[in-house]
């Protein structure tokens, strides 16, 4: 009995393994130096993964979306777009020659304004509400995750909120509460858009990176973004992104109702959602109109 369930064991697992490709690589900048933390997603979809600080990167694709293609996007970089079957033939070609499927990406050209008055004559304002908080309410990100798909796990952890700025305005700061952290390695980026339509616009010059410590304490997250000189108005886009995380752990926020809702937001992918409730993420700055 125990050989014929291994059997089909072995049978299913080939079975599976027939209807989906790894796709493997690296992520390089222009002069050929690895690129860190690239969010890679299949477009349209939940699926997404970000490549680790040495731009290693791979990838499960299911042989249902090998006709969709892959996006690489970085704040440093253009967004690159390849179809995955151009993908596969590209790693193919790479095993043959003993060398790893390599995506260079292209050094993403824009400029940022810098503010020129004195950030001790602006008053630095709420530009969100937190909301009411909800007694007991626990947001709770955990691996292994309760979704069966681990790809729609890791989006989980890509979330912010949306301010509407009738002004121009000068984001300086975001602050939240984290009730508990058991990962023994976590690590958020910033990330700053400005959202016209589907389109999601960066609004800072590099990456800010943000460590979260282990502790099953309760923690006042602070961080400032005054030297990056953000200047927005209308639609934006404020939250952070998980680039790196430990295989196991727990991530608790305090849960609030009304106020800055939710929004969950994956760069690679494009996929967007917003939520009823929120965590508290409060985004401060100064009204320069």
């Amino acid at each position: 009995m125990k050989n014929l369930l291994l059997a089909a064991f072995i049978l299913l697992s080939n079975a599976l393994s027939l209807n989906a490709q790894e796709i493997k690589g690296i992520c390089v900048n222009p002069s050929g130096g690895r690129a860190e933390y690239v969010s890679i997603g299949i477009e349209g979809t939940y699926t997404g993964i970000t490549s680790d600080g040495k731009g290693n990167f791979s990838i499960v694709i299911p042989d249902s979306l090998s006709g969709r293609a892959l996006t690489f996007a970085h704040l440093s970089y253009q967004t690159q777009t390849i179809p995955i079957n151009r993908l596969k033939q590209e790693a193919a070609l790479a095993r043959t020659a003993g060398k790893p499927l390599t995506i260079t990406l292209t050094d993403n050209a824009f400029t940022i304004t810098p503010i020129t008055v004195n950030p001790q004559k602006l008053r630095l304002k709420n530009l969100n509400s937190r909301g009411v908080l909800i007694p007991r309410g626990i947001a709770l990100h955990q691996r292994p995750s309760k979704f069966k798909d681990p790809a729609r796990a890791a989006w989980e952890l890509n979330f912010g909120t949306l301010l509407e700025l009738k002004a121009k305005t000068w984001i300086r700061e975001i602050d939240f509460d984290i009730v508990a952290n058991t990962f023994d390695t976590l690590v958020m980026r910033v990330a700053v858009y400005r959202k016209e339509g589907d389109l999601f616009i960066p609004l800072m010059g590099k990456p800010h990176y943000v460590g979260v410590p282990r502790s099953t304490e309760r923690q006042e997250a602070r961080i400032d973004l005054s030297k990056y000189d953000i200047m927005a108005h209308g639609i934006v886009y404020v939250g952070l992104e998980r680039v790196e995380m430990s295989a196991r752990g727990q991530l608790a926020f305090p849960l609030y109702y009304g106020g800055g809702r939710l929004y969950l937001h994956n760069m690679a992918t494009g996929m967007s959602e917003r939520q009823i409730i929120g965590i508290g993420f409060l985004v401060k700055g100064s009204v320069l109109d």
